[in-house]
């Protein structure tokens, strides 16, 4: 070890006597504190003049665009080719290769030595970045210090790896040039090696795990995983290896079998260990960040706890999709990673891949091949996309094996339990596409115990959850592609009558707004659902008054005659900005995110009053101020309300929206009556007014359910807020710490490499 120590501190001496490596500290510190401080002074200025700033841990160190860690990882690539090439390139050219050669120490020790002092100066890059860490510790609040060094630590690795390829390449050239190169080329390599060869399945995993790509992103926002960490050893242990045996072929005269044999050796046990350490069952995980951002929620981790048997995650793929790309082999993964955190805590959980091909209400080739029957279709397609046509099921195959009418042809998943409990996880139609903690759990959730069963009323012109149209229910409640329909948040939606045994197993029942009596006979079956404590929702209109009298007399309730009518000048007199009360925020977490500055918006509405006593403690959830209940005017697109009192038009501030609890037994009874039900139609959840602050309709919608299904859906997947929110300091103060950690430490750097400098010379 002492023979290592000695050439580590000889290397490190000539590294700093030469200019190479104080230009590069010297650039490094500047290009790295520019890049940090501006952003950093950024911050600042947004905290103080617009009041924003939350979770500064991450913001100020592992955003993609202006944490310290990236920013950090930008020049390392291109600064450690520089600094290693001449590492042992200086021996070769010298002649000083032959001095350690005759010497009585091993090639070990020299790579060692050499990579040990490669280590150090890396030591000195990150002191750079500590200096950084230790200023924002001072002003910034309660800093979270686990998760930045995990952070610190996975660039350090990552520096480190390339220093390690980089002496590689040294010790097979004495031209420092190529040298240079050579290690920019295999850091290229590694960088692009992930994605090929991915259609092979044989090669698939080995070439992805050698991907240098990515494999330190989890450690900058925080989390440990063994797999990284040791991607990072093995890879360093495998080029330093290879410098020794290249070593010792060149002080030994070795035949081509036993140099191919310690080569292949070395490929294998490598490769092995990758393979291994990359296996769900062998990795170990630490999430350093306060409050385990990087993890499943307690409410996740409390579903997989309850899978105790087998699971299996199978994805049907069709052809005849704009989406069929996203499980194709080479993709296959990338694809598997975005359940990364499920598999780590459920590691034996099986991924499996169907492709297929069957009609679609998606079918790209519909545009691209127009008029043409489905089987030309699909093979031009297929050909266009340079796909095998013959890797995929036709429809007969794919209907015997699995049924998916119901999915409409989609990209679609299935979770299944050995048990045979399974459950269908979609991708959707926004920007994120892929579905979140909350759907994934949603679904999941399903496997363990049975679904809350929601059930709409038809038969009397009720709105249809099948409507595509703008009356239309099915945006939040059965359309696949729509993230937050009740379906795709753990729900199961049905059509029923109120003369149907299903009513039995609804878990809330819905009335949207019937335009036809009911039956002496359905108002009974109603009745009596209530009575025995069942849940309900209530959805009228200002045009429906008289139906819907009988229903909301059964509540006590009574809809205020009229609609209500505001006049301004931004939005139509009967457009409602509705407002969410302080006593429907202690319902729901979700609700509370409607309140503040948000509203829901409400054309036509109708306001609610209790009129005769249930036993229902009542809750108003939305409320409109400054309303009158206009009783004179229908048209509001042509004519303009006025008020009038003497017709009995009353200006208040009017309750829109009910909540009614009672106690039924053993069983808390939930309802809620609301004087709109357009709020919640396809036409009213997009509808946005023109006004700046969009409407909050689908969130509120969300809210309601969540308390109807006594919190249990949508799943709680919320975390703790940040506490890293606030800087101690203004941007004044900011800018000056810029100059003096900028400007000040690379004036000092350049003032110590100048005295170095100058006693050399004197020496």
């Amino acid at each position: 070890m002492r023979v290592i120590y000695n050439i580590a501190k000889a290397e490190l001496q000539v590294l700093f006597y030469s200019p190479i490596a104080w230009i590069i500290l010297l650039l490094y510190t500047f290009q790295v504190g520019m890049g940090f401080m501006s952003n950093f002074v950024d911050f600042v200025y947004s905290q103080e003049t617009f009041n924003e700033g939350s979770n500064l841990t991450y913001q100020l160190f592992s955003s993609g665009y202006a944490g310290l860690y990236n920013i950090a990882m930008r020049y390392l690539y291109l600064y450690i080719p520089l600094l290693t090439m001449n590492v042992m390139s200086r021996e070769y050219a010298s002649g000083s290769i032959k001095m350690l050669y005759s010497s009585p120490v091993s090639n070990r020790q020299i790579v060692l030595g050499k990579f040990l002092s490669m280590m150090l100066y890396v030591g000195i890059l990150m002191g750079v970045l500590v200096v950084y860490i230790l200023m924002c510790a001072c002003v910034v609040e309660r800093l979270d210090i686990p998760a930045v060094l995990v952070g610190l630590l996975g660039v350090y690795l990552v520096t480190c790896t390339y220093a390690a390829i980089g002496l590689y390449m040294s010790t097979l050239t004495s031209y420092q040039i190529i040298a240079a190169l050579g290690t920019l080329a295999i850091l290229t390599f590694l960088h692009y090696v992930g994605g090929m060869w991915q259609d092979i399945a044989f090669v698939r995993d080995l070439t992805y795990w050698l991907s240098v790509t990515g494999r330190a992103n989890e450690m900058i926002v925080g989390l440990l995983c063994s797999e990284d960490f040791l991607y990072f050893i093995l890879v360093t242990l495998f080029f330093l290896q290879l410098s020794i045996l290249f070593l010792y072929r060149k002080r030994h005269k070795v035949s081509a079998w036993s140099m191919l044999r310690n080569y292949g050796g070395l490929f294998c046990v490598v490769f092995l260990l990758g393979y291994l350490t990359s296996r769900p069952q062998f990795m170990a995980f630490y999430d350093a960040t306060r409050f385990k951002v990087n993890t499943l929620t307690p409410a996740s981790q409390e579903i997989l706890e309850k899978i105790d048997d087998g699971l299996t995650l199978t994805t049907y793929t069709n052809l005849m999709t704009e989406d069929f790309v996203i499980a194709q082999p080479t993709n296959l993964n990338t694809d598997k990673r975005r359940f990364r955190q499920y598999i780590r805590f459920k590691p034996e959980m099986k991924m499996e891949y169907v492709y297929y091909y069957d009609s679609s209400v998606v079918d790209p080739s519909v545009r691209i091949f127009p008029g043409e029957p489905f089987e030309e279709r699909v093979t031009k397609f297929a050909d266009a996309m340079g796909v095998n046509l013959s890797d995929y099921l036709s429809p007969a195959e794919i209907r015997k094996q699995v049924d998916l009418s119901g999915e409409e042809g989609r990209f679609v998943r299935q979770f299944k339990r050995e048990n045979g409990e399974t459950a269908f996880l979609r991708i959707y139609s926004d920007m994120i596409r892929f579905p979140m903690e909350s759907e994934i759990s949603a679904a999941l959730k399903k496997l363990v115990r049975r679904s809350p069963l929601v059930g709409f009323v038809r038969g009397h012109g009720e709105r249809n959850i099948q409507g595509t149209g703008l009356r239309g229910y099915d945006l939040f409640t059965t359309r696949l592609d729509q993230r937050l329909a009740l379906v795709n948040q753990g729900f199961d939606v049905i059509e029923t009558s109120l003369d149907s045994i299903t009513l039995q197993k609804v878990d809330i029942l819905v009335i949207a707004e019937p335009r036809e009596d009911f039956s002496e006979k359905e108002m009974c079956v109603l009745e009596q659902y209530i009575n025995r404590g069942g849940n309900l929702v209530l959805l009228t209109n200002p045009t429906r008054e008289k139906v819907m009298e009988p229903i909301l007399a059964l509540l006590g309730v009574r809809q205020v005659p009229g609609t209500l009518a505001r006049l301004s000048t931004e939005i139509a007199p009967h457009i409602m900005l509705a407002k969410t009360t302080p006593e429907a925020c202690q319902l729901s977490h979700i609700l509370v995110g409607t309140s503040g500055m948000y509203y829901v918006a409400m054309e036509g509405v109708a306001a609610l009053d209790m009129v005769t006593d249930k036993g229902f403690d009542v809750i108003p959830m939305l409320s409109c101020d400054s309303t009158w209940n206009e009783l004179k005017t229908f048209n509001f697109k042509d004519s303009i309300p006025e008020y009038q009192p003497l017709v009995g038009e009353r200006l208040d501030n009017y309750d829109v929206m009910l909540a009614l609890q009672r106690s039924v037994g053993e069983k808390e009874q939930r309802i809620i009556v609301s004087g709109d039900s357009d709020f919640l139609s396809n036409g009213g959840i997009g509808a946005t007014y023109n006004l700046k602050v969009a409407p909050v309709n689908y969130e509120f919608l969300m809210g309601m359910f969540n308390w109807l299904s006594f919190e249990d859906l949508p799943l709680d997947v919320r975390r703790p807020t940040p506490v890293d929110n606030t800087f101690f300091i203004s941007s004044g103060a900011a800018e000056v710490l810029k100059i003096v950690l900028v400007w000040g430490l690379s004036i000092v750097l350049l003032a110590v490499a100048c005295i170095l400098g100058i006693r050399r010379r004197g020496r």
